[in-house]
């Protein structure tokens, strides 16, 4: 429930020493004053709860329960696959920690056939999400987690975000400025939530597509169904089950395809379902 949020820890800043060069008068020492009235005033509010800091320097992180490190690889540098290489890398001096941030950027309405980084589309946001999730819950049995940047779109006066397709807007939201989930939401209800029963056709804002006539094209659904079984034009596309992913390779035919998803319980008993109608038009 967004209105209901579950605190974990408090945060106390993130990235605060890379702005001193950006603003002038403030010194290390400034941040490090702030880190250590934040950390009071957080434990005195609520002695129970961790805080944590991200993104900056030793001295200020002295001043935190925690120092949490930032992951982009698939975004800003390297490949998605490099996030597991990093997290084996921290292990070897860490044998028990939690990650900072990590995320791709977003425009609601935005899709592809061919993600790529940078490329502001939900379909990539969607792929760095869910690769990030099963390298971590491979070493789940030391790797506390981490903290997905971020929970909604947001502005930001950065002028490396002029270019944005909202300009100025940090758009690795989970949900956009105006609390719409993007995509990548279901993904995470899909691996966090067991009840109620959902389905999600990925997705609702890519109902037009395009593309040469009898070419596959890839159906997603997000679900935390053991089983999905999809439906094209009526007829079955097949079951498949989580640990497999739910994602089919179907021939659209040119005009309407409905699409219909039924998740099932372990007994095989429909407990959901979802309807989609896809556009389809040849190149």
């Amino acid at each position: 429930d967004r209105n209901h949020p579950s605190i974990a820890f408090w945060g106390l800043m993130n990235e605060t020493t890379e702005g001193i060069p950006f603003s002038p008068g403030i010194e290390e020492q400034d941040v490090v004053s702030l880190a250590m009235k934040l950390n009071r005033l957080a434990k005195l509010e609520d002695p129970t709860r961790i805080t944590l800091v991200s993104g900056v320097t030793p001295a200020v992180a002295e001043h935190a329960d925690l120092d949490v490190p930032q992951f982009w690889s698939g975004w800003f540098e390297g490949t998605l696959d490099d996030y597991g290489k990093a997290l084996d890398q921290r292990h070897e001096t860490d044998p028990s920690f939690m990650g900072g941030s990590y995320g791709a950027s977003s425009q609601i309405g935005r899709h592809t056939s061919g993600p790529r980084p940078m490329d502001f589309s939900e379909t990539y946001q969607c792929l760095l999400h869910e690769s990030y999730l099963k390298q971590g819950e491979a070493r789940s049995s030391w790797y506390a987690g981490a903290c997905a940047w971020t929970a909604f779109d947001f502005g930001s006066n950065r002028e490396d975000r002029a270019t944005n397709p909202l300009p100025y807007v940090n758009q690795k939201g989970l949900f956009d400025a105006h609390r719409n989930p993007k995509d990548v939401v279901y993904l995470y209800k899909s691996y966090w939530t067991d009840s109620p029963a959902f389905v999600y056709i990925v997705s609702k804002t890519w109902s037009e597509r395009t593309g040469a006539r009898g070419a596959e094209s890839s159906i997603q659904v997000y679900s935390n169904c053991p089983k999905v079984e999809l439906y094209l034009n009526g007829a079955s596309q097949g079951v498949s089950d989580k640990r497999e992913g739910f994602v089919w390779q179907v021939r659209l035919r040119e005009g309407d395809n409905p699409l219909r998803a039924v998740g099932m319980d372990s007994g095989d008993i429909a407990v959901s379902t979802d309807e989609l109608t896809v556009t389809y038009r040849n190149e």
